[in-house]
């Protein structure tokens, strides 16, 4: 329950910062030749609503092949999480700002989960909204370098984070981001060891993704891919990181009964495309 509360201060101190250094959306990319970067198209039935919801995407780079659920993320026990990529604020007025990471992990000599918050790094990040809005759905999209999501764990004298990094302010123009140029030693975002688009290990090499959505206080989870946010059926998020992929998963609908009624907390499915 600690670490719950714990992360909703992170969380909002984290957005807060985000906004307050001018963070902006990058412009509509092309998407092709993103090599080591993974697009997720993340699909609501109603506009996504940033003020009130946040977006997850938990991903999982063990390569174990488990989804990482909901319910261990409402537990606080993270159980298959390396990763979140979250979008959104946890209360109105905060505007549109570019997605943070937070990487879970063990603390060292502990059954403890930690996790820390961190900036991705907004040269390698695109945030695109309204993208597509159907009869069935509306979408944006994030395009992540896989890099970003290969650190390592914090060593054994960092604690668990219990404040936001600070940001490095941004020119108030923002300078067109570069076309991209496949890349497998990106420059870290932390500045730490540089780390690899891809794993080395091949029994690393299949990662897994599971969408939610959530909202203050306490962040409750109100959807979640499969059936719900109590949900342990889904399995169709994995891919392989070394291979072109191109997943679409769709949601069975209608909504169980007591599931989201609001319809921009409420999940359609989702797109992955791997680029390798």
């Amino acid at each position: 329950m600690f670490l719950r509360y714990a992360y909703v201060a992170v969380f909002l101190v984290g957005i807060a910062c985000a906004v307050a250094c001018g963070r902006q959306v990058t412009p509509n990319p092309s998407i092709s030749g993103l090599s080591g970067e993974v697009l997720i198209k993340f699909r609501t039935i109603g506009p996504a609503n940033f003020s009130l919801y946040n977006y997850f995407v938990a991903v999982n780079t063990t390569g174990n092949g488990q989804e990482p659920y909901a319910s261990g993320f409402t537990a606080g026990q993270y159980q298959d999480f390396s990763y979140a990529i979250v979008t959104g604020a946890a209360y109105g007025g905060l505007g549109e700002v570019l997605p943070l990471l937070v990487q879970y992990y063990l603390v060292p000599g502990q059954q403890q989960a930690g996790f820390r918050v961190l900036n991705l790094n907004p040269s390698t990040t695109q945030l695109l909204l309204n993208t597509a809005q159907t009869t069935n759905y509306n979408e944006f999209q994030i395009i992540v370098s896989r890099s970003q999501l290969s650190l390592a764990p914090p060593t054994a004298t960092t604690p668990p984070a219990t404040s936001a990094p600070t940001p490095t302010p941004k020119p108030t123009n923002p300078t067109p981001k570069p076309t991209p140029t496949p890349s497998t030693t990106p420059t870290s975002p932390s500045g730490g060891p540089t780390p690899v688009s891809s794993p080395t290990i091949a029994s690393q090499a299949t990662w897994c993704i599971n969408l939610f959505t959530t909202g203050p206080p306490g962040l409750p989870v109100y959807d979640a891919l499969g059936s719900g946010a109590g949900d342990h059926s889904f399995s169709s998020g994995c891919f392989d990181v070394n291979t072109y992929e191109d997943i679409v998963y769709n949601q069975v609908l209608p909504e169980p009964l007591g599931g989201p009624q609001d319809p921009s907390s409420a999940l359609f499915g989702f797109e992955l495309i791997n680029y390798p």
